[in-house]
């Protein structure tokens, strides 16, 4: 609850860390997994990328797809542990396939960038952000406003691209924000 701001606990990563380090020391891998992102991001808590990855590890191998996605984010910018886009992306489609949207999410980047896959597939990114977004995975919906934007000309729709990044900034994607705000200083999308 502290992590994420829920059921009326104002959000506060400082308060939220010694818990989810008593979960991951009780075994509770969901716990790992907010604690590894936790120190990956010094969030909370003094960045240890070293640590992090130990512990994204130890959720990601009992199956923790959020686990997953977290040392796919650490493997795909070499953060704590050396850079292996080919493995993030394995990371990503297994988490994927397990249903964790924000690994769809990540796998749809990869594909937009031509990065840890085969070449470069706007269609496979646009079809991971479409099915993440509509299942409220705002990372997906901003990487769908980006598309929008600035995707092949007979694809691009500023105002759908407005809508997408004002729902992903409304629940705190701050990329999309920064999206968002520059669409406005440019007058794109708006009518």
């Amino acid at each position: 609850m502290y992590g994420e701001g829920t059921h009326g606990v104002e959000e506060d990563a400082a308060k939220a860390v010694p818990f989810f380090s008593r979960a991951c020391e009780g075994n509770e891998l969901e716990g790992c997994a907010r604690l590894g992102r936790a120190l990956l991001n010094g969030s909370g808590i003094e960045r240890d990328e070293a640590r992090a990855v130990k512990v994204l590890q130890r959720a990601c191998d009992g199956a923790n797809q959020l686990g997953c996605v977290g040392l796919g984010f650490a493997k795909m910018r070499g953060r704590g542990i050396e850079k292996d886009a080919n493995g993030a992306v394995k990371l990503f489609q297994a988490a994927c396939d397990a249903g964790q949207q924000r690994g769809c999410a990540e796998l749809g980047v990869a594909h937009w960038n031509g990065v840890g896959v085969e070449k470069k597939d706007e269609a496979k990114a646009q079809q991971l952000f479409t099915t993440a977004c509509e299942a409220n995975e705002q990372r997906a919906c901003a990487g769908l406003g980006v598309l929008f934007i600035s995707g092949p000309k007979d694809k691009q729709d500023p105002k759908k691209a407005v809508e997408l990044f004002q729902k992903a900034c409304d629940s705190d994607t701050k990329d999309a924000c920064a999206f968002l705000g520059t669409l406005y200083v440019r007058g794109v999308g708006l009518e």
